[in-house]
């Protein structure tokens, strides 16, 4: 099933092109809940809201968007209990790190409108897509989680945002895997998008067509 954009680093965390060559291990990864956040004003860190079922707290990570670390410096990582207490660490953040740009919820590329970008699983890979007009261009893919007996996760996309000028792409999704070591989280995905990697339609009768 394949998604349009609304709504790997693993936090493991994918930043640039934050995956690891293999897919993650369920008995080593962290089961959290990612939501997407913001950027800063030149797209290179971003913010993450973290929660974890095995504490009450949520936990605000600001993360470089080349290497899908966390930055380095004072309030980079915040916990707080409760909304009173998520509320201040929010203003301390954007305050502290510039945090300021609001990410866009679409499918189209805020500075390309002809092209789009859509997710889905294939086997035992998900796969990021991208489309120009009506020709899909496999744009980056990866595999998913798989437990030791070879059983293969589900994942479908969570969240999907661009920054304002459409430079950069993140997506949250979730892995779902069932058997002898489950595993519920979700992942992300953040890379410098590259519409160059779009291939335009196929030329029609009578002169091209495309950027």
């Amino acid at each position: 099933m394949w998604r349009l954009g609304l709504g790997v680093w693993v936090v493991l965390a994918m930043g640039g092109r934050a995956l690891a060559e293999d897919p993650p291990d369920p008995a080593q990864t962290r089961q959290e809940d990612i939501e997407f956040l913001l950027w800063n004003e030149d797209s290179s860190q971003y913010l993450l809201k973290v929660r974890n079922a095995s504490s009450p707290a949520t936990v605000f990570q600001v993360r470089d968007t080349e290497t899908g670390a966390i930055v380095e410096g004072k309030n980079a990582v915040m916990t707080a209990n409760g909304h009173d207490e998520e509320v201040k660490a929010l203003k301390k953040l954007v305050k502290s790190w510039k945090l300021t740009q609001a990410p866009i919820v679409e499918a189209v590329n805020p500075r390309k409108e002809n092209i789009m970008v859509m997710t889905g699983q294939k086997k035992d890979k998900f796969v990021i897509m991208g489309l120009n007009g009506e020709r899909a261009t496999k744009y980056d893919s990866f595999e998913v989680m798989q437990d030791a007996k070879g059983n293969i996760a589900k994942a479908f996309q969570k969240q999907l945002v661009w920054d304002q000028d459409g430079r950069h792409l993140a997506v949250v999704y979730r892995t779902e895997l069932e058997g002898e070591t489950p595993f519920e989280g979700d992942m992300l995905y953040v890379t410098k998008f590259k519409t160059t990697k779009v291939k335009a339609p196929v030329a029609a009768e009578g002169g091209a067509e495309g950027e």
